[in-house]
Order: structure tokens, then C-alpha cells, then sequence
């Protein structure tokens, strides 16, 4: 009974999961200017990695939803692009550059970090 409790150990499982995510971009984001911490999805954003082209889907608000193009520019040092004109940010933010690892995408300026989770819990 107790090598059966060692098996279902969620938390084993959780720390499982964190590790086999950490080096893969996929997955779902907090991002801190928008994130509200109030059970709903506010702040967030899933990105997805497929044939070297990335999508962003989030909302800032929880309400209204959209969806950014990006790609990698040298995946093997963690570096993408993504379009946030495409949710009407300014052109400066065209294909904005943005560095991946660990859990995290540092965006250019410094100024933000986009930090992956493996649980969510909605209230």
C-alpha cells in the first residue's frame, strides 16, 4: 500500500511534469501587467510550438481573446519573435524579440516576463 501512495504521489507527479516542461516554450503563461489573480484568465496566454512557429493566444482582460504569430529566430539559444501589432500594439512591437528558458520568456525591453505554470487554480 505504501509503494502504491509513492506512484500517486501528486506532488511527485506535479515536480514531474515542471521539469519535463521547463525546456519546452509550449504551455500555458501569467503574464504580471495583467494578470488579476481573481480566478479568471486575465493575464493569461497559451503558446503553442509546432514545425517552428509559434501562437500566442490570451486575453489582458479575461473578456475580449486574441491570437499573435511568431516564430524563433535561433531556438537553440531560446530566441523568438512574436507580431503584437497583430493585437493592436504599435509597430515598434512588430516580430518584438523575446528569450526563452527555464519556464520563462524575457521580452526585449526587459521591462517583462512571461512566466509558464503547470496548474491553475480557478476560484
Amino acid at each position: 500500500m505504501a509503494e502504491e501512495a509513492k506512484v500517486n504521489d501528486p506532488n511527485k507527479k506535479q515536480q514531474e511534469i515542471k521539469e519535463k516542461a521547463k525546456d519546452l516554450v509550449g504551455g500555458f503563461y501569467t503574464d504580471p501587467f495583467h494578470i488579476l489573480n481573481d480566478g479568471t484568465f486575465a493575464g493569461t496566454r497559451t503558446i503553442s510550438d509546432h514545425d517552428g512557429l509559434i501562437t500566442v493566444i490570451g486575453t489582458d482582460d479575461g473578456v475580449k481573446w486574441w491570437k499573435l504569430d511568431g516564430k524563433w529566430t535561433n531556438k537553440e539559444k531560446g530566441e523568438l519573435q512574436v507580431d503584437f501589432t497583430q493585437k493592436g500594439a504599435p509597430q515598434k512591437f512588430k516580430d518584438f524579440p523575446g528569450t526563452y528558458k527555464d519556464g520563462k520568456i524575457v521580452w526585449k525591453d526587459g521591462s517583462n516576463t512571461w512566466t509558464k505554470v503547470t496548474s491553475w487554480n480557478a476560484k
